[in-house]
């Protein structure tokens, strides 16, 4: 299939380059290629479900990694033992509690989930929220770069592995392919995924990561 836009080498988009991808205008309502057309993902809750749904927020966590300048994103593989979207690779996150607004939900759920700090992390703006028709969750992504290298504790509840990327890597055209995923029905349906090493990163995340890349393909590697 066809990839997002190929850069001439290997690009590692820094701190500026990330904050110039966040103030890219024209990404209202805008979804990647790997959003399968088929299975009709709204955009936003469809206003005829009953009640008033769920609501939650993520952090797509980025660091410099000091031993050879990499920018580095943070997933993380949900426990299998969780009643929700349990195995699947995401990013940390979760359920906005009473009273706090969805930024503080990012920030606390990652604190929960992988240990870091919240005040090393400067927040660089917030992506398209997407809405999770199975589990009927809109969530909004926000994006966070760490100060300094993260000391990572990982919830053994909830988090099953830490998982650090490069940016460098996930913006590689080769990196999007199509293949089998399985749901959490256990039905497997052929999408559009990220590989990154055995993992496949498919559905809300990869949404979101899609949209990431697209804003970082538009600054290209000579800004900043």
């Amino acid at each position: 299939m066809a990839g997002y836009r190929k850069f001439d080498s290997m690009f590692s988009p820094t701190k500026q380059q990330l904050v110039a991808a966040m103030s890219l205008c024209g990404f209202e309502n805008w979804r990647p290629q790997v959003d399968v057309p088929e299975l009709n993902r709204p955009h936003s809750r469809p206003p005829e479900l009953p009640g008033t749904g769920r609501v939650a927020a993520v952090m797509m966590l980025i660091y410099r990694e000091p031993a050879n300048g990499e920018s580095i994103l943070v997933l993380t593989k949900r426990h299998a033992k969780l009643s929700k979207h349990a195995s699947q690779i995401s990013f940390p996150g979760g359920r906005q509690d009473r009273g706090e607004s969805l930024l503080q939900t990012a920030i606390r759920e990652t604190n929960e989930e992988i240990g870091v700090a919240t005040s090393n992390i400067e927040v660089l703006g917030q992506l398209n929220p997407v809405y999770i028709p199975p589990t009927d969750f809109l969530v909004t992504p926000f994006v966070g770069w760490h100060t300094g290298q993260p000391v990572f504790v990982r919830s053994q509840h909830e988090v099953e592995q830490i998982i650090k990327t490069p940016l460098s890597y996930l913006i590689e055209p080769t990196t999007l392919v199509v293949g089998d995923v399985v749901h959490s029905n256990g039905q497997s349906r052929i999408v559009p995924f990220y590989r990154v090493d055995h993992h496949k990163v498919w559905g809300a995340t990869a949404i979101m990561l899609g949209e990431l890349i697209e804003r970082l393909s538009r600054v290209g590697p000579g800004t900043g």
